[in-house]
């Protein structure tokens, strides 16, 4: 279905499992894109440009009773 703001692809699994793929229209995201479109907040701004190993492990030293794990485990710092 397409609302000219996004098109919404309902599928379903072998399982029986529904879900919604959403895909935003290329005029919405080419315009935040510009350089200076967007004056919002972001928030964790901090961690923009950080590989997904950087992030766990901040979030793994931050909730160490809910670790993630990647398949391999980030003992130390990657940075």
């Amino acid at each position: 279905m397409h609302t000219g703001v996004a098109i919404f692809r309902p599928t379903i699994d072998a399982r029986g499992n529904l879900s919604v793929n959403v895909r935003v229209d290329k005029r919405i995201t080419g315009a935040l894109n510009v350089p200076g479109a967007f004056t919002g907040k972001v928030n964790n701004s901090a961690n923009i440009g950080k590989t997904t190993d950087e992030i766990v492990y901040l979030w793994n030293e931050d909730h160490p009773e809910d670790m993630i794990s990647l398949g391999t485990e980030a003992e130390s710092n990657p940075s």
